[in-house]
């Protein structure tokens, strides 16, 4: 892909139409659900993370918020992020 976006649709729409808060009433109760976020994130700030989270545990479904300290938006790599998904992975 040389460094540039997918061709999906997704990618071509607002953002606002891909708001993972707008659809938290359509996520079971029984799921898990783990977010991650770099604290100096600029393309999804932390507190977009943070809202999403707060709305999830609001809503009665189980939570988990990690924030990597000093990480921006580029966190796939991060040790704390292949930690979170060992333990996902064995749950």
């Amino acid at each position: 892909m040389g460094g540039r976006q997918p061709d999906f649709a997704a990618w071509k729409d607002p953002v606002s139409s891909v708001s993972p808060i707008k659809v938290v009433d359509r996520i079971s109760k029984n799921t898990e659900v783990t977010v991650i976020t770099g604290e100096k994130d600029d393309v999804a700030p932390t507190g977009l993370s943070i809202a999403f989270y707060d709305t999830l545990r609001k809503n009665g479904i189980k939570a988990e918020l990690i924030t990597i300290p000093k990480m921006g938006h580029e966190i796939l790599l991060n040790d704390r992020v292949f930690v979170a998904i060992k333990t996902l992975l064995k749950k």
